[in-house]
């Protein structure tokens, strides 16, 4: 039996509360499988060349986002006005979560090489 055989729009919505919700939780899904992506080519380079991390996680998301054109325009396209303030929330979520993704990587790099400060 087919999915779509069993599944109609309406049904979704025992599942949700709205079409927000929905997309919440779509890209929720997206954003966790990207975070996923970007981390393991991270965690695939030399914990010390950090060029080489850098470049593997720039990559993997542009690659990411030109296999995935729907996903990626979910996530940072225009929204649909049926989805309310979803796509506030969802942007919020997935600049969050990549933040993290960078953000670590570059806390690593602080600290293997701190800045000198030129003043002192």
């Amino acid at each position: 039996m087919r999915l779509s055989a069993i599944l109609t729009p309406a049904a979704l919505y025992r599942h949700f509360d709205d079409l927000g919700d929905i997309v919440r939780d779509t890209a929720g899904d997206i954003v966790a499988e990207l975070t996923d992506q970007l981390r393991d080519a991270i965690e695939g380079e030399c914990a010390t060349d950090f060029a080489a991390r850098l470049i593997a996680r720039s990559r993997v998301f542009r690659c990411w986002a030109l296999a995935h054109g729907q996903k990626f325009r979910l996530l940072v396209g225009t929204p649909a006005v049926a989805a309310g303030v979803a796509h506030t929330d969802v942007t919020a979520e997935w600049v969050r979560e990549l933040a993290a993704v960078r953000g670590a990587e570059h806390m690593r790099l602080w600290a293997a090489r701190p800045l000198s400060d030129p003043g002192r």
